[in-house]
């Protein structure tokens, strides 16, 4: 392979047993793969069958939930990732490499165009010179100090103006009727669709949405409840979760601090004024 050749690794789940089969997202990833290599040095090869299975990563939340979920992993690394910056003074945004993000990216964006148009449908086109331009762009914002998240794309994302439509269901039947809403807003909406909602592709028009039945074996069998929206507040119980807690700034804690210690010192004075005014009441009384 040369030198400016990015080599990727595709990982998936063993085939069989509790697990999903991934073939066809494999096949889609290979059959991208070698139109993208066709515009860049690309070697896309399947991880080695002796790995225990996918490696770390954000598809162990679904995993869990539902094993038979058939997903894939893309990495650099066959057996284990290797960075001898990892966790150094030498570990920064100047050896972010954009080349196998940018590859990766038009690898995973053609495969998936693949598996949802309609059988006929030409293959997606990419103008990798954007891709290339918004990885940098994206490095630079989420990885480099500078401009760090005072990038333009940061700018854009956290101060959007623009129209946004929200549907939901009128009623928790299944034959409930849809509805909906159009507002100008400066917060982006992301979308969550239930599980039982499914869609057919229409080439030149939307999308026709309908509820399906599909969902329900395996909902029982997690004990969710009916048509789960996948949103941050109703995960499944058994799913890990993250809580951050804020540090109170360097003024707080020190005003925490100094008001603690005259508290305690207040609190002793006054036991200490008690038990003397209270010791000479009783004893002086009674050497009277």
């Amino acid at each position: 392979l040369g030198s400016n050749t990015t080599r990727l690794f595709m990982h998936s789940q063993p085939a069989g047993g509790r697990w999903g089969d991934a073939s066809p997202l494999l096949t889609a990833l290979q059959d991208a793969g070698l139109l993208t290599s066709g515009e860049l040095p690309l070697n896309l090869t399947t991880a080695s069958a002796g790995n225990p299975g996918v490696p770390p990563s954000s598809l162990f939340s679904f995993l869990r939930a539902k094993p038979s979920i058939a997903g894939v992993v893309i990495t650099e690394f066959d057996r284990q990732m290797i960075n001898p910056y990892f966790h150094s003074s030498y570990d920064n945004a100047s050896w972010v490499a954009v080349e196998p993000i940018m590859v990766g990216a038009a690898l995973l964006a053609r495969a998936l165009h693949a598996l949802a148009a309609p059988p006929g449908t030409p293959p997606l086109q990419v103008n990798m010179s954007s891709v290339r331009s918004l990885v940098q762009s994206l490095a630079a914002c989420l990885v480099m100090d500078t401009p760090g998240m005072a990038c333009p794309l940061a700018t854009a994302l956290l101060n959007p103006d623009f129209q946004e439509c929200i549907g939901w269901k009128g009623s928790n039947t299944r034959n409930a009727q849809l509805m909906g809403s159009c507002m100008r807003t400066t917060v982006r909406y992301t979308p969550a669709m239930p599980t039982g909602l499914d869609f057919i592709p229409q080439v030149g028009s939307s999308a026709l949405f309908y509820f399906t039945n599909a969902s329900d074996a395996w909902q029982a069998a997690g004990s969710w409840p009916p048509e789960p929206l996948w949103t941050e507040s109703n995960w499944p119980n058994e799913v890990p979760f993250l809580r951050v807690l804020q540090r109170e700034t360097p003024q707080t804690e020190r005003a925490i601090i100094i008001a603690g210690v005259l508290i305690s010192v207040g609190t002793y004075a006054f036991a200490w004024l008690a038990r003397t005014a209270f010791e000479k009441t009783y004893f002086g009384g009674r050497a009277s």
